[in-house]
C-alpha cells in the first residue's frame, strides 16, 4: 500500500507543519471521537502523498480523490467529485466543525470544487496541486478566502 519510499517524498509544506507538531497533534485531538480519531490516523499516513488530477489512490491523489480514499477505509462511502460530496451528510457551520468533518472551498469554479478534511485546531488536510497530501490552516490565506462550507458525514 503506501511505502515507506513514498512516506519520504514530503513536501516542505508537510514539514513545516510537522515539524509544529500540528500531524501529531491530528491523533490525540481531545476533540475528536473515536471513529474521526481512527480516520485522521488513516488520514495522516499519506501527508505528502503527491498530488495528480484525477488521482485516487496512494500513488497520487487529487483533493476529492484523497477524501473518497480515506472516508472509504473506514467505510463511509462519498462521491468521486467535491461537488457531488458537498451533497451527502448534513450541513455543519463553521463554528460547529469537529474533526472529521468534510470541509469544502471555492477554487478554480463556482461552487465545491476542493475538499479536505477537518482535523481540529484550525486546520485541514488534503491533496493539493502545490503540495500534495498537506496540513493547511483553514482561516487564513488562500483557503481562509475560499471557504465555502463543510458536511458531516460521521
Amino acid at each position: 500500500e503506501y511505502t515507506k519510499q513514498q512516506k519520504q517524498k514530503t513536501t516542505k509544506y508537510s514539514q513545516k507543519y510537522a515539524n509544529n507538531n500540528v500531524a501529531q497533534a491530528i491523533t490525540r485531538n481531545a476533540e475528536a471521537s473515536p471513529s474521526a480519531q481512527r480516520l485522521l490516523r488513516i488520514a495522516e499516513q499519506y501527508e505528502g502523498v503527491p498530488y495528480v488530477w484525477g488521482g485516487t489512490t496512494p500513488d497520487g491523489f487529487d483533493c476529492s480523490g484523497y477524501t473518497q480514499y480515506v472516508f472509504n477505509k473506514v467505510g463511509i462511502h462519498l462521491p468521486r467529485l467535491a461537488d457531488a460530496q458537498y451533497e451527502v451528510g448534513t450541513q455543519v457551520s463553521r463554528s460547529n466543525l469537529r474533526p472529521g468533518d468534510l470541509v469544502f472551498f471555492e477554487t478554480y469554479e463556482p461552487g465545491a470544487s476542493h475538499s479536505g478534511i477537518y482535523v481540529g485546531n484550525g486546520n485541514f488536510i488534503s491533496a493539493t496541486s502545490s503540495s500534495g497530501i498537506a496540513i493547511a490552516p483553514l482561516d487564513t490565506g488562500y483557503w481562509g478566502e475560499r471557504y465555502l462550507g463543510a458536511r458531516r458525514v460521521m
